[in-house]
């Protein structure tokens, strides 16, 4: 009886093993991360942050230029700061998650010369 039910018990095990490993490249695939950075230069507070590609959202510097993204999944994303009489370096940052948060997505700004 002990023989069949561990045989029963090893095979669950395997079975929750195969199913979990294809999740996301041996990841569950509930697994949330974030994208982060700063903007310094002329301008810091109140820009314009838009994250595009697998996911689609928006967000605004604070008052050191701090932002992030929370709540994604792995994948590639597009970073691209914005606000009206102002130029950034980069123009925009491509991010890609891979089971970790991002941090450090930079951006510079400067007055624009444009009218």
């Amino acid at each position: 009886m002990w023989k069949r039910f561990s045989i029963t018990i090893v095979m669950l095990l395997l079975g929750f093993v195969i199913i979990f490993s294809g999740c996301s490249g041996g990841y569950f695939s509930g697994y949330i991360f974030s994208i982060s950075g700063q903007v310094s230069g002329a301008i810091e507070d109140g820009v314009n942050i838009e994250l595009t590609n697998e996911a689609e959202g928006l967000t605004v510097t604070n008052s050191t230029g701090g932002f992030t993204f929370n709540n994604l999944s792995n994948g590639s994303y597009i970073i691209t700061p914005s606000l009206s009489g102002y130029t950034f370096t980069p123009a925009h940052q491509e991010v890609t998650i891979s089971h970790a948060n991002v941090i450090n997505i930079n951006f510079t700004s400067a007055v624009s010369t444009e009218p």
